[in-house]
């Protein structure tokens, strides 16, 4: 099997900026998005569709990035790609939101592992809400990891008992519960615990690394893949764009992965890969954007709720990994049948559209409950 992959939004470590952001406009959401053959029939026949693809947009002489696709005037071609290049037999997507992931690790340290093991619909619940927090409290965490310190780690536990939330009920925020806790078991005179993933020797091989984003999306999309075609990383081909400041990183990381990173300008199938990954990211991100201003309903916002409907028809919910907050989860699988063009008009409204959420966020939060997180 060769997979080919390149990504899409802002690369690297999921820290604060010299702004005090912890990510540029636009950036929240990073996408890594795979090219599949499964042998080498695929790689000729994709590679040959491609090709068609761009001799018939007159691009066949240079390489054609998905921002290319993605401007004003190119609505044709953005439609052309997404009825014909997405598909459900050679398209793998990774969808991370950077928020979420830093959700995840302040869960992990006050809740602890164990809870995500054996309660993770609460688990689970709880960090999808944490992410909806203002960014100030992930600022905080980053700092505090910064600093490395037993006091920085009090000073953000406390944080979080008196952070003034706006996404919880008191009654059902555990982590306020958890902090205090963590407080009594470890006195003001005792050493407070590392985070699941400090910043300290050991954990990368350049000491100024933390929270590699990129390097999370390629491992957990690879356990996928290995999960749904029964091929162990061993037996799989891998191709990556240069992403060389962390190239080092990905080979000590993915040690038994036959990984290679080639430039994009030599590699068509991963040209492929960048386009998918820029499609998806931008019709993701603004169909997001449109719903949390609940303009969704105006007709001349429908335009990306309806590009998403026909990416997700095409490429299925199977072979892409929402790492998101389970609402932004549900939503692009809820578009998909909304904003199908068989849907009647009359059915585009928010009683309807809720009916629908919530019947899939029920199937959603049953995968989440049946789903066995006991592994390394």
């Amino acid at each position: 099997m060769k997979l080919y992959f390149d990504e899409s939004g802002q690369t690297g470590c999921v820290v604060p900026n010299r702004n005090g952001e912890l990510y540029r406009k636009n950036q929240r959401f990073f996408v890594l998005a795979g090219i599949v053959c499964k042998n080498d029939e695929d790689v000729a026949d994709l590679t040959n569709r491609y090709r068609a693809f761009l001799k018939k947009y007159g691009v066949a002489d240079r390489e054609l990035k998905g921002t290319d696709i993605l401007k004003q005037g190119n609505k044709e071609m953005l439609t052309d790609f997404i009825e014909n290049m997405f598909d459900d037999r050679h398209i793998y997507i990774c969808c991370y939101d950077k928020i979420f992931y830093l959700a995840s690790m302040i869960s992990t340290y006050l809740f602890d592992r164990r809870t995500m093991i054996e309660q993770p619909l609460l688990y689970f619940t709880q960090q999808s809400a944490l992410t909806r927090e203002n960014q100030r409290i992930f600022i905080k965490f980053c700092v505090a990891l910064e600093e490395g310190t037993s006091q920085a780690r009090r000073e953000f536990v406390k944080y979080m008992v008196n952070y003034p939330y706006e996404k919880f009920d008191i009654e059902n925020n555990m982590y306020v519960a958890a902090a205090l806790a963590m407080l009594m078991i470890y006195k003001e005179d005792e050493e407070m615990p590392n985070f699941p993933l400090p910043k300290r020797k050991g954990v990368y091989l350049n000491d100024n690394i933390t929270h590699l984003i990129n390097l999370n999306a390629l491992g957990e999309t690879l356990l996928a893949l290995k999960m749904i075609y029964h091929i162990p990383e061993s037996r799989m081909e891998v191709y990556h764009d240069h992403i060389i400041e962390f190239e080092a990183e990905f080979h000590d990381s993915l040690r038994e992965v036959p990984l290679k990173f080639v430039d994009s300008k030599e590699e068509i199938l991963i040209q492929y890969a960048d386009n998918v990954a820029s499609i998806f990211r931008r019709i993701y991100s603004e169909t997001l954007d449109i719903f949390g201003a609940a303009k969704q309903w105006e007709i001349d916002k429908q335009y990306y709720p309806k590009m998403l409907s026909n990416i997700m028809k095409k490429v299925t919910e199977r072979n892409i990994k929402f790492v998101t907050a389970i609402s932004d989860w549900v939503l692009p699988i809820a578009v998909a049948i909304q904003f199908d063009d068989k849907t009647p008009k009359m059915a585009y409204n928010n009683k309807d559209f809720m009916a629908l959420f919530m019947l899939i966020k029920e199937k959603v939060l049953d995968n989440i409950v049946s789903t066995d997180y006991d592994v390394e």
